[in-house]
């Protein structure tokens, strides 16, 4: 009788395989009338309370639950068992794992501090201190940047330049990247090739690069080679010593102005300025684009065009050797455009020295027109000094 009465109340509870509910449309819900009966059914006490009644059933659902097989959630202890095994055995081997993962990591982290300093290195020894220093060292931080294109961690095949990596076959010349000269490939006048690279050739200095422009250390210059080479100003000096006119030809002129130049070691070539018929100075000289100086620096004229312009900026009163000299005349027969004054009045065409002859003459003393062209000319008797300029 008490079996029956177990079942009836088990079979509206639950349904132990499928856990489904039993109080369906046909079997309304349970109101107090209805556990006050199940509560009598169930019990064996004459006036069973409702506490006693829901300890019983939760006791029993507990023992149903217990009971359910692991595959809907449950394990059993067998099942429990067989997880703690496997986890044993999977702890060493993710231990391992993990400890191999850190090995790699602390390589990698080695190998990225060494390549930091080496580029740290580089940076240092290769770029000018400054802004593109700092950005060679950050780049390389973060693994790109000049040390990464073509330094120590980038190709070898490329050249640095300044804070510029040269593209490959290009090279760094006066700090612009260039590419490699060949025999189709030649380097521009005033240089050679050496190496694939396009150097100064100083066997070139001196010598025409195209127009009025020679060569002055690999550069092509407008103005004159200086005592080291480079390009700049064209010295121009009065000489030191007096001659009458027979000069031997304008060309007796510029050996005198030669010869002075080179007693005291001053730079290039130089013509003296002097006109005689067809034969002006300007036809003779080499226009320079850059400034003309005296030896001692200072400044006459802007370049050849502001030299024969009118008057120049200061007169040409020093000597070759840097003396100073006052009041004296200058041969010049040279008007202020650096043409011919007279194609007669030339001393017979610089070949005497009688006092026959005249010829027009510039002052030392002089910034105005009169530096070359004094309107009282000169008998060719009288010892004068020359107006020297340097050529290249």
């Amino acid at each position: 009788m008490q079996e029956r009465r177990l079942d009836r109340i088990a079979r509206h509870l639950s349904d132990a395989n499928t856990g489904a509910r039993v109080f369906t449309k046909e079997q309304p819900a349970m109101d107090g009338k209805r556990f006050d009966w199940l509560a009598k059914s169930f019990s064996t006490s004459a006036t069973p309370s409702r506490r006693h009644v829901l300890g019983a059933v939760l006791g029993g659902l507990l023992g149903a639950l217990d009971a359910l097989p692991s595959h809907f959630g449950v394990p059993d202890a067998a099942a429990r068992q067989h997880r703690a095994e496997k986890a044993q055995r999977r702890g060493p081997a993710k231990h391992h794992q993990t400890r191999r993962g850190k090995g790699h990591r602390a390589r990698a982290q080695g190998q990225a501090n060494q390549g930091n300093a080496t580029c740290a290195h580089f940076c240092n020894a290769a770029v000018p201190p400054g802004p593109e220093r700092g950005r060679c060292k950050s780049e390389a931080a973060h693994g790109g940047g000049l040390c990464y294109a073509c330094g120590p961690q980038g190709d070898s095949s490329r050249v640095l330049c300044g804070a510029i990596c040269c593209q490959p076959g290009e090279n760094c010349v006066d700090g612009l990247c260039q590419v490699a000269c060949s025999a189709t490939n030649p380097c521009p006048p005033c240089q050679t090739c050496s190496g694939g690279r396009c150097l100064a050739d100083a066997t070139q200095n001196r010598t025409s690069c195209g127009g009025s422009s020679i060569c002055c250390n690999g550069t092509c210059c407008t103005g004159c080679c200086a005592r080291d080479g480079s390009c700049g100003a064209c010295l121009a000096f009065v000489t030191s010593t007096q001659h009458n006119g027979d000069l031997f030809f304008v060309s007796g002129g510029d050996r005198i102005c030669q010869q002075q130049a080179q007693a005291v070691a001053l730079p290039g070539t130089y013509k003296a300025w002097l006109s005689a018929g067809s034969l002006s100075a300007a036809a003779r000289f080499r226009h320079s684009g850059q400034p003309y100086r005296l030896v001692t620096g200072t400044q006459i004229a802007d370049d050849w065009t502001d030299l024969t312009n009118g008057d120049i900026d200061h007169p040409i009163n020093i000597t070759e050797d840097g003396q100073m000299v006052g009041a004296d005349p200058v041969w010049t027969n040279t008007t202020p455009s650096g043409t011919t004054t007279s194609v007669v009045d030339d001393c017979d065409n610089w070949n005497s020295g009688s006092h026959v002859f005249i010829a027009s003459v510039g002052q030392t003393d002089r910034a105005d027109t009169e530096w070359t062209n004094d309107p009282t000319p000169a008998t060719c008797d009288q010892l004068n000094r020359l107006y020297c300029f340097q050529q290249d």
